[in-house]
């Protein structure tokens, strides 16, 4: 016996449902930012995939200190890493905007994968994909710092966002 077409496509749909609320299941957290309130005009576009460009001021000044947050990750992104990302450059942007407008403060996103980033998990020591803090004076790097507690906090937005806000902080006003 044949179903009839209506059925057939209506028990299709509750299917579908049902599969989509299991893979997303268990992946929204209490507080979520919002994601789209970057500076107006201040993310170029990307020079090549895998690194953001620099996201900084006006350009209306010369900057001798700055600090660059860094995202390292790989080619290939799991959900966690990819929250890890979204949650510490919404928190930098809505915490420190006045930074990123002056230039003091620089937001990067760079794939460690791909040759021209391949220096990075060397450099700072990484084993997993990272936000790691750079102070520069002049061209002069002169501290940096792995925030290696973002991977314990992931499914913890609060605290994601408030250990990537006090850590900057922190280092923000440490005189190096």
């Amino acid at each position: 016996m044949k179903a009839p077409t209506t059925t057939v496509v209506l028990a299709l749909l509750v299917s579908l449902a049902g599969l989509s609320y299991l893979l997303t299941a268990g992946t929204s957290s209490k507080t979520e930012p919002v994601i789209g309130t970057e500076p107006t005009g201040a993310v170029p576009a990307s020079p090549e995939p895998g690194f953001d460009a620099t996201v900084t001021g006006n350009g209306l000044g010369n900057v001798s200190e700055k600090v660059i947050a860094y995202y390292f990750h790989g080619t290939i992104r799991c959900p966690s890493c990819l929250d890890i990302e979204r949650y510490s450059r919404q928190t930098i942007y809505d915490s420190f905007f006045q930074e990123l407008y002056d230039g003091s403060l620089e937001w990067r996103s760079v794939d460690y994968d791909l040759p021209r980033g391949a220096h990075f998990s060397t450099d700072y020591h990484l084993s997993l994909p990272s936000l790691v803090l750079v102070k520069f004076k002049g061209d002069q790097q002169v501290d940096w710092k792995v925030l290696g507690k973002t991977w314990e906090f992931v499914r913890d937005t609060d605290a994601l966002v408030s250990y990537v806000r006090d850590e900057l902080l922190v280092f923000l006003a440490e005189d190096t």
